[in-house]
């Protein structure tokens, strides 16, 4: 009987070895197919892009460097000094630069990084700056004139506007050492900084002397991170920068920024102003730079190639009067035709100028793809035969009383010097987080839980105001948070 089972196992053994060889070769060719389809399939799937998404792991940071100097409140001296974020094995050398002012309600606050870092790892050269600020009387005294005449800028506004101004002017002259494009300079900052921010893009004539003379201060953008203006009809004007306004809904700065947002709109500038809810001041970098950087993108040209196009007749449609309007607010805008005079170089610049626009759709309504055919346009539709009249504004909607920010008595949402604009919106954060203190009504009860939540806070490291007891938390909250 085993010699008959030894037969037949020796007789079909070949096949079974055959058939295992088979069985192996499958599956082994399933995992080959299985990985290499992944392999193209990551390979194919698209890349973070620079300037929108952060494609640098590693920012290089240079503190201390010294941009201009100024007399301070004091009639010192003061040197400025900045906190240069550049991308770390970058290496492109035509990089838009960034100069951004921190908050601190002009009597306090330093650089800091939230947002800076963010800028860097997405391909900016960014500096954080110091700028001259002044302590809680003087500011509060030079506050209430700028409220009787908001035509005349407060000492403390103009001296954080000369230095941002002359932060621009120190990339200008620095372009080549750190591979700056000068005509790509953009300056933003949040709360206190997003005031002077905006009046730097808008008020650059005012340029003050504050360092580096001799360069221009214009800027291709603004972002306002928590700020606004006050009487934006005064100060902007046609073919102004654009802005990016990002503000909560609940910001006691809201209005300002609203009405800002109008006077850009009634002058035909682009402004981005997307709504985050019902948030206060408290917005920070990380969370904001994903918006920024799309605003960035988009105004800047910053996806734009330069490609070469064929002449084509100009087109005959009918065009709406907004294709129109938005058209012509381009043209004059990037482009000066009133002087234009034939040039190579002149119809090179326009052609680099139709290739981007097409590229990011700002042309599309008309069709425009060379220079023919812009020069065209702008005689049919552009050029002006008359003076313009004169433009109106309405006027601004007030700030109610009782969330107004920029008091005159109290330092209601602006800080005071003891405390920096972080440790104020964290804070405020952490107290309406944890409590309801307007329906607080001082019972033995709610003291006890109030007071827990101090000593909890204490014990965690998240007590940055240094409160202790429940009538300082009241102070603080009626002063800084409600």
């Amino acid at each position: 009987m085993r010699r008959k089972l030894v037969k037949k196992i020796k007789r079909f053994l070949p096949l079974i070895i055959i058939f295992i060889i088979a069985i192996l070769s499958l599956v082994i060719s399933n995992v080959f197919i299985k990985e290499s389809t992944e392999f193209r399939s990551k390979a194919a799937a698209p890349g973070p892009t620079r300037y929108l998404d952060e494609v640098f792991n590693f920012v290089k940071i240079t503190r201390g460097i010294a941009y201009g100097q100024a007399l301070d409140d004091n009639n010192q001296m003061q040197p400025l000094t900045l906190k240069l974020f550049q991308p770390s094995g970058d290496s492109e050398t035509q990089r838009p630069a960034i100069v951004w002012l921190h908050g601190g309600g002009f009597t306090g606050g330093s650089p800091v990084e939230a947002y800076t870092v963010g800028f860097a790892k997405r391909g900016y050269v960014a500096a954080a700056i110091n700028y001259r600020l002044v302590d809680l009387a003087t500011r509060n005294a030079q506050l209430q004139g700028f409220q009787e005449n908001p035509s005349i800028l407060p000492p403390f506004l103009v001296n954080a506007q000369h230095d941002a101004l002359a932060a621009v002017r120190w990339f200008r002259a620095n372009a080549s050492e750190y591979k700056i494009d000068p005509d790509r300079i953009i300056v933003g900052g949040s709360s206190a900084g997003a005031f002077a921010a905006l009046y730097s893009a808008y008020n650059y004539e005012d340029a003050g002397n504050s360092g580096n003379p001799g360069y221009s201060s214009t800027v291709s953008a603004v972002i306002n991170s928590m700020g606004g203006m006050i009487a934006p009809e005064i100060w902007i004007k046609a073919n102004d920068p654009p802005a990016g306004i990002f503000i909560g809904d609940l910001d006691p700065f809201l209005q300002y920024a609203l009405d800002t947002k109008a006077v850009l709109e009634q002058l035909s500038i682009p402004v981005t102003m997307p709504g985050f809810g019902n948030v206060s001041h408290v917005l920070k970098g990380d969370k904001l730079n994903p918006f920024i950087a799309r605003f960035l993108y988009d105004q800047l040209f910053l996806n734009a190639p330069f490609p070469s196009t064929s002449p084509q007749p100009l087109p005959s449609p009918q065009y709406s009067q907004e294709d129109i309007e938005s058209s012509c607010h381009l043209i004059d805008k990037y482009t000066n035709l009133e002087t234009y005079t034939g040039t190579a170089k002149e119809k090179q610049k326009l052609q680099r100028l139709i290739n981007l626009a097409s590229k990011t759709g700002l042309l599309s309504r008309v069709d425009i793809t060379n220079v023919d055919q812009l020069l065209e346009f702008y005689n049919t539709y552009c050029k002006p035969t008359t003076s313009p009249p004169p433009l109106s504004f309405p006027t601004p909607t007030p700030q109610p009383t009782t969330t107004s920010p920029l008091p005159t008595t109290s330092p209601q949402p602006l800080p005071s010097p003891q405390y920096s604009q972080e440790d104020i919106e964290f804070s405020c954060h952490l107290i309406n987080k944890y409590t309801n203190l307007e329906t607080y009504t001082g019972t033995a009860k709610e003291k006890q839980k109030l007071q827990r939540l101090i000593n909890f806070a204490t014990k965690t490291g998240r007590n940055k105001v240094n409160i202790t007891n429940v009538d300082q938390l009241l102070e603080f909250y009626n002063t800084y948070c409600n």
